[in-house]
């Protein structure tokens, strides 16, 4: 009987020992998955848009938004127009009837104001119009940036993203923020030409499933003393876009009264 309890005070023991064994191993954390490099961040961003096949395909752009300035409560509209590979035209229109264009053609840009007339870019501006008229940026953000580093990885509103920071070849630097979880870009902090800080929050992307890609559709940029509000409420790809657009206005213009 010694022996027999023995025996079973040693198995209970063990038995003991296995279990405590196995509930510390089920219980310790796993080994963190290793962080992406900048490239798999890019890539990823890439596919979650549609790819770069899908995106390739597309020559023209043209969309319509409303815009809402806070806190004012301003509500203006918007129209763009962009052709391959970096013709560009925004159309403002501020009621009642105040209307703004930003132009380029690939190689004069321009800004022709109802209430100021027409002025050449140069400088800062002419650097900023041209990024902007990248036809589809938005794939090609290894080109637009020749300089771009991954700063690490950060939680914001409960989220990871990966922080990326970015410089033009003129030496203009912005940060990117890409979600971990969709590998879209959701949140872009950069400069305007006048240096002020900005924080532009994408918001939303729509499935343009007739090209098959996700298009920005809903943005929030936020400004030291105000926040434009923008929604998309048409974009159509690879349609006729009148050359005329991009033609640079007389800078000679006469402000109309």
């Amino acid at each position: 009987m010694t022996v027999r309890r023995a025996t079973l005070s040693l198995c209970a023991m063990i038995a003991v020992s296995s279990l405590c064994l196995a509930q510390r191993t089920s219980q310790a954390p796993g080994k963190a998955p290793p962080a992406p490099t900048l490239d798999q961040i890019l890539d990823r961003y890439e596919a979650a848009l549609g790819g770069r096949e899908a995106w390739d395909k597309l020559t023209s752009r043209t969309m319509k938004a409303t815009m809402v300035f806070s806190p004012s409560g301003q509500e203006s509209t918007v129209e763009v127009y962009q052709q391959f590979p970096n013709k560009y035209l925004n159309v403002t229109i501020l009621p009642p009837q105040h209307r703004i264009e930003i132009g380029f053609n690939g190689e004069v840009a321009w800004s022709k104001d109802s209430a100021q007339g027409a002025r050449r870019l140069s400088g800062r501006e002419l650097d900023m119009i041209k990024h902007t008229a990248i036809f589809n940026e938005e794939i090609k953000l290894r080109e637009a940036f020749p300089n771009v580093k991954l700063l690490g990885a950060r939680r914001i509103n409960g989220r990871t993203s990966y922080v990326v920071r970015a410089t033009t070849a003129e030496g203009y630097t912005g940060t990117m923020y890409f979600d971990a979880e969709s590998g879209l870009r959701v949140r872009i902090t950069s400069t305007t030409a006048s240096g002020q800080t900005y924080d532009d929050f994408i918001e939303d992307y729509c499935d343009l499933r007739d090209v098959g890609i996700k298009y920005p559709c809903r943005r929030r940029e936020v400004y030291p003393t105000y926040t434009i509000t923008e929604r998309c409420t048409e974009i159509h790809y690879n349609v006729p876009i009148d050359s005329s657009l991009f033609v640079p206005p007389s800078f000679e213009y006469k402000i109309q009264r």
